[in-house]
């Protein structure tokens, strides 16, 4: 009887072949799934005062909803930052107090442990809301996320410590803004003293939650230059960077720059489990030669 072959080969080599061949990928697949060794994000809410409820993002709620970079996290894990005290117009004296003069904020991820990263700042700022008229706005998390806003200029910072240690394998950043009622455009910029990124919006009076019901329609500018700003885009995908200082400042190009908030999104790392999967990977497969 002749031999069946499959392929121009003898069946039963084949056979043999695909056999060699289960295993390592098998051990492949069990051994390299990508894991990240501690939370995978730092969530920030700049709010005007954080002990009003629709000013952050309370617990039960989420945020950046349908920002496929961003990570789902509960609202009792957002790092809500209080800016001023009620009465003080416009200054944020309370933030520059908990970020300046050796002070500085520590913040937790998203288990809500300890990041091991600390945020401080420079300058005198400014802070105000979104929708101006309606400062209880904010039924969701990301509605309270937009309401208030921290402003910031090219002389005015955020500095963000300990990332390399939090994320050994870089990071990514996304930040959100919204001036509400009033129309500027304005950049932010993030370097993290290897590289510098900077991306511009033309907000117009366009605010993001315009039927106040928390439910926010996200639009990212990839526009690196004034004249090619995106009109009302609302959020911006910084990195990936890799240093443990990171430094945020606005534009002063037409008024101070509007900042929201931020996630901090760690790069996965691969896991002890994946190298040793892989060195004994490539065991089996010179032993199958």
């Amino acid at each position: 009887m002749p031999t069946k072959r499959l392929g121009g080969l003898p069946l039963n080599h084949n056979t043999t072949l695909m056999k060699r061949l289960t295993l390592p990928l098998t051990t492949f697949a069990i051994f390299t799934s990508p894991i990240v060794s501690h939370a995978a994000s730092i969530s920030v809410n700049f709010a005007v005062s954080a002990t009003v409820d629709n000013q952050v993002v309370d617990p039960g709620e989420t945020a950046l909803v349908g920002i496929s970079a961003a990570e789902s996290v509960d609202g009792s894990n957002w790092n809500n930052v209080s800016l001023r005290l009620a009465g003080n117009a416009g200054d944020p004296g309370t933030f520059r107090t908990n970020t300046q003069g050796g002070a500085s904020i520590s913040l937790i991820d998203s288990s809500g442990a300890n990041a091991g990263v600390n945020l401080t700042s420079t300058g005198t700022f400014y802070t105000n809301y979104a929708n101006v008229s309606s400062p209880s706005q904010g039924a969701t998390g990301d509605g309270g996320l937009l309401q208030g806003f921290l402003n910031l200029n090219d002389s005015e910072s955020i500095t963000l410590t300990g990332l390399s240690s939090w994320a050994p394998s870089g990071y990514k950043v996304i930040a959100v803004f919204d001036i509400g009622s009033q129309s500027r455009t304005y950049s932010l910029s993030m370097q993290d003293g290897t590289s510098t990124e900077t991306y511009w919006t033309n907000d117009t009076s366009a605010d993001s939650d315009l039927d106040n019901d928390g439910s926010i329609s996200w639009l990212e500018t990839t526009a690196t230059t004034q004249a090619s700003a995106t009109t009302d885009a609302n959020y911006a995908t910084f990195g990936t960077f890799s240093g443990d200082t990171l430094t945020i400042s606005g534009s002063n190009v037409g008024g101070r720059a509007t900042l929201s908030g931020f996630q901090i999104v760690a790069i996965p790392e691969p896991s002890s489990t994946t190298l040793v999967g892989l060195a004994a990977l490539a065991l089996i497969l010179r032993r199958r030669k």
